[in-house]
C-alpha cells in the first residue's frame, strides 16, 4: 500500500519562525554591566545593600529596560518590593535599593529606591530613582 504524502506550503518556515519565537522568549534579561540578578534577588527590600551599585547600571542602561515587558523584568528583577496601581491599568514597581526604615522599624533613614513605571500594556514607560518611603 502506498501512501500519499501531503505538503503544507509554508511549514517549514512557520518551523523556523516558532524555533526563534520560543528563544527570544528565553532570553534572561538585559545585559547590564555589573548586574547579578541573583544578587538583587536575594537583597530582599535592600537590606545588605548590594543593590545600590547595580541600580546606577539599570539607570545608565534604561534603553535596554525599556524595551522589556513587565513579566521579563519580574525573572530578571524578581518580585518587586512594592506596587503601586493606578487607575488606567498604570503601575509603578519599586525597590529599595539601599537599607533604610522598610529593614528597620526604629530608622527614620528614608531609603533610595528604583522606580520602573509600567503602562497599561506591560511596557516599561520610565525608569528613575527617588528618595522617600
Amino acid at each position: 500500500m502506498l501512501r500519499k504524502q501531503v505538503y503544507f506550503p509554508g511549514m517549514k518556515r512557520m518551523g523556523i519562525l516558532l524555533v526563534l519565537a520560543l528563544l527570544s522568549a528565553c532570553q534572561s534579561g538585559p545585559m547590564i554591566p555589573g548586574f547579578d540578578s541573583e544578587k538583587w534577588i536575594n537583597d530582599t527590600k535592600g537590606c545588605q545593600g548590594l543593590r545600590k551599585e547595580m541600580a546606577v547600571g539599570i539607570i545608565n542602561q534604561k534603553d535596554k529596560i525599556k524595551k522589556y515587558k513587565y513579566e521579563q523584568l519580574l525573572v530578571f528583577l524578581g518580585r518587586p518590593d512594592l506596587v503601586d496601581r493606578y487607575n488606567r491599568g498604570k503601575k509603578n514597581i519599586v525597590y529599595f535599593i539601599e537599607p533604610g526604615k522598610q529593614c528597620e522599624e526604629n530608622s527614620s533613614y528614608k531609603a533610595e529606591k528604583l522606580v520602573l513605571e509600567i503602562g497599561p500594556l506591560g511596557e516599561v514607560m520610565l525608569v528613575r530613582t527617588e528618595k522617600s518611603f
